[in-house]
């Protein structure tokens, strides 16, 4: 084999490495808030994620720590609460257990887990069988054959968490995480919002035990298959799960095995939409290591060990073998990135240790039954790499493509590569070091990094080893960063900002609103007065709602919110009218007086069917107030946002996203039971747990 050269790169427009990055002149970056907490360990480089409503979970041997800074302000508590004189806004942290740790001191993990019972039921058949594997090696036996072999009982914790993309909104708005624990089992788990996490008495849900439905769905020993070929002592390591990956719209789980199979798993929400797994297809690879996904070309890369490389075209779920044409193959991969750079070329970077290399991939239809890598450029990094993440929204990179690199020192680069034929890396430049100056612990390692939904916060994990015998835990700090192109002189300019990204649902902006209320908070003047503008949609007026409650602006709120409500009833009522206006006679009578307040612009009685809690007399509806309703006594109760119906003590809860109070409607509920028919379609938002101002 030969090694790579270091003077020069593949690529004759490459300048040589000593000025291979562009250092720009950059402060630090701002701390926005952080975490840390003593004596864990982190198995896994790959440890971290964060959802789109900016909760960022990461995994240790303590379990999954989800961190979420503040979005909204309770109503029974003051923005003056928070002290003014801290630089960091508040953060609500929640931890997720290992469900099957024992409560046994020698045992760290109960027998009644899906790995232990999976091992019981491999350990007579199948452990000396893997012990003749290695007769000939005089070398010990590698850490997965260890814990094989003995250590089940004693791994806890978790490995790797992956929240899915999918819309809240369509989930109960709920996040959904995906993890992998230390025993290599798979749980999805429901995470719940920071909202509801005030008045639940637990912040997860275990939703699906993965691996246990995997195992109950097929015959394991047709996959655990025991010949005298040593390539087939890799099947052992089937039960093994080593990576985990959604798709871009959080339909699918792809699940890569030690032993090299994919299972393919098809999900709605939290929910698996069959009971056996999509696909399980043995991808002939010994040694897995990673896995990247393209939702333009729906294909799923799987990388092994030994440059070892094959597609799967997801429509045909066959598998395509790929040549890799360069020189350095004594490394193995650690993480990729697969970009479609025009209709018929895909973009795969990889980091090998410290070196980014660049590969392109060609996707023509009239291709053979192989595909060919050809390695174009690389550049060489000052510590080993730990991930990449593109950026999709930065503005001064609209003709190339930004890949960002982080490093264990800390550091991030920017890997700038032209659009343009032909494919050059336009510049490599320094971001942000790594200096921690808050924190005093030596050396301090980046595990991983995530950018959020709008890229404007920055998540970092760090981990400090404690050096000593027989001691495997450290110090491990969690860090959330004003990125870079959130950078805005004043409070001003981060409001008007905040305002004009229209194009944006609120809940798909909680970066945004998190920045807003930190730098409200802290403000020393706070007389913001909003400008009147012509052309209030549905989606500005949300955000004006939003911050008229974050600045406590009583005065306006009330104006906003009906202005919002108007235009939602009017959108409701369009939804209601092509689905029920030829059949009204059916409707219950509860769905009746929902459609006659959508369509109606006049008051409407609610006769028998919502009275006043003080009276007890009949509530009425104005079409001008649709916030609260009134009694002939002058009472005034609250309505819904969604079903602008009076609220009512046995069927409120409170809004995933915010504090708001809305009618939960059950799926069992009958005055429901033509509205049900449409639960998961035209009629979804009435079924979430999302209120209007935040959908």
């Amino acid at each position: 084999m030969k090694k790579v050269n270091r003077n020069k790169s593949t690529s004759p427009s490459t300048v040589s490495t000593a000025n291979i990055m562009s250092i720009y002149s950059k402060s630090d970056l701002e701390l926005f808030s952080s975490y840390s907490h003593e004596q864990v360990h982190i198995y896994d480089k790959l440890c971290s994620s964060i959802s789109s409503s900016c909760e960022i979970a990461y995994c240790t041997s303590e379990g999954i720590t989800i961190c979420v800074p503040q979005t909204y302000q309770r109503q029974l508590s003051s923005s003056q609460n928070l002290s003014s004189s801290s630089s960091l806004s508040s953060i609500v942290v929640a931890r997720i257990e290992y469900p099957f740790e024992s409560n046994d001191q020698i045992n760290s993990v109960s027998t009644k887990s899906t790995s232990s019972f999976i091992f019981e039921k491999l350990k007579d058949k199948y452990l000396s069988r893997l012990y003749e594997a290695y007769k000939h090696r005089p070398t010990s036996l590698s850490s997965f054959d260890r814990f094989l072999c003995n250590d089940t009982i004693k791994y806890k914790g978790f490995r790797r968490c992956l929240f899915s993309p999918f819309d809240i909104r369509l989930n109960q708005g709920q996040s959904i995480l995906a993890t992998i624990t230390c025993a290599h089992e798979v749980f999805i788990y429901e995470i719940i919002s920071s909202s509801k996490r005030f008045f639940l008495s637990q912040s997860s849900n275990l939703k699906i035990d993965l691996t246990k439905r995997l195992f109950e769905n097929i015959q394991l020993e047709n996959y655990l298959q025991d010949t005298n070929s040593e390539d087939d002592y890799r099947l052992l390591y089937f039960h093994l799960t080593s990576h985990i990956l959604w798709n871009q719209t959080g339909t699918l789980l792809f699940q890569l095995q030690y032993s090299g199979h994919i299972i393919i798993w098809k999900f709605y929400g939290s929910t698996i939409l069959n009971e056996k797994s999509l696909s399980i297809i043995d991808t002939k690879i010994n040694k897995p290591l990673t896995m990247i996904w393209n939702e333009q070309t729906q294909l799923l890369l799987i990388i092994g060990k030994e440059n070892q490389r094959v597609f799967i075209k997801l429509d045909q779920m066959k598998l395509f073998p790929i040549n890799i044409n360069h020189h350095n193959d004594y490394m193995n991969t650690e993480y990729a990135q697969l970009i479609q750079w025009n209709r018929n070329t895909l973009l795969l970077v990889e980091s090998k240790i410290n070196y980014c290399l660049i590969y392109t991939i060609l996707t023509d239809e009239n291709q053979p039954s192989t595909y060919n890598c050809n390695q174009v450029d690389y550049r060489i990094l000052p510590s080993p790499i730990v991930g990449f993440q593109e950026e999709q929204y930065s503005s001064s990179f609209m003709n190339h493509i930004s890949i960002l690199i982080g490093c264990e020192d800390g550091s991030i680069h920017c890997l700038i590569i032209s659009r343009e034929s032909p494919l050059t890396i336009v510049d490599m430049k320094l971001v942000t070091s790594g200096q921690m100056k808050s924190c005093s612990r030596k050396p301090l390692l980046l595990r991983h990094f995530n950018l959020s939904s709008n890229e404007l916060l920055l998540a970092r994990i760090f981990y400090s080893p404690i050096v000593a015998p027989n001691v495997k835990f450290g110090f491990v700090l969690c860090t959330l960063h004003r990125w870079l192109s959130s950078t805005v002189k004043s409070t001003e300019n981060i409001i008007e900002n905040f305002l004009e990204r229209i194009d944006i649902p609120l809940w798909r902006s909680f970066d945004e609103v998190a920045i807003l209320l930190n730098e409200i908070t802290h403000s020393t003047n706070q007389n913001y007065q909003i400008k009147k503008q012509t052309n209030q949609n549905l989606l500005f007026l949300q955000r004006v709602c939003r911050l008229c409650s974050l600045l406590n602006n009583t005065k306006q709120i009330e104006i906003y919110e009906n202005q919002l409500l108007k235009i939602y009833r009017y959108q409701f009522w369009t939804i209601l009218n092509s689905l029920f206006s030829k059949m009204m006679n059916k409707l219950t009578p509860i769905e009746l007086l929902i459609y006659r307040i959508c369509s109606n612009d006049q008051q409407i009685y609610s006769s028998t069917l919502f009275m006043c809690p003080m009276c007890n007399t009949s509530l009425t509806m104005l079409a001008d107030d649709l916030l609260f309703s009134t009694c002939s006594n002058k009472h005034m109760w609250p309505r819904c946002c969604r079903t602008l119906l009076p609220l009512s003590f046995d069927s409120a809860q409170t809004c995933s996203l915010c504090d708001r109070t809305i009618i939960l409607i059950d799926t069992n509920n009958k005055n429901y039971s033509n509205f049900l028919q449409y639960k998961d379609h035209e009629l979804n938002i009435l079924f979430s747990s999302i209120c209007t101002f935040c959908m």
